[in-house]
């Protein structure tokens, strides 16, 4: 199990609160646990924040290389949403240890991108 311990900008003057994953804020999305299954690609994530839409999502996940210099992944993570179509989010990993994770998720405010990092610690 993963603890989704802190999620951040990349960008240091950008501080907006926005939509991630087609779900909740960036700031309900810490303090969340996720569990991932490598036998069956699929796993869950709990938002834990109670002023938040509160409770457990199903995911299901590809992973491929992302370089082979670099030895490091992207994810597609897939998300069923509200209407019962699936939705498909790529993640890079950028970092990985038996401790701690971190991932960099590229989303668009006011039609510019940014880079959210998310950092994991393994419970």
């Amino acid at each position: 199990m993963w603890l989704l311990n802190k999620v951040s900008y990349v960008e240091p003057d950008m501080y907006d609160r926005i939509t991630l994953f087609n779900d909740v804020t960036n700031f309900c999305f810490e303090q969340s646990l996720w569990r991932f299954s490598e036998l069956s690609n699929t796993g869950t994530y709990a938002i834990n924040d109670l002023y938040c839409s509160y409770g457990k999502r199903n995911i299901a996940f590809d992973v491929s290389k992302s370089s082979k210099k670099s030895g490091l992944y992207d994810v597609v993570l897939k998300i069923k949403n509200n209407n019962g179509e699936t939705d498909r989010f790529k993640v890079k990993i950028t970092e990985i240890t038996n401790k701690s994770m971190q991932w960099n998720y590229t989303t668009w405010v006011n039609k510019r991108p940014y880079t959210i990092k998310m950092s994991f610690l393994k419970k």
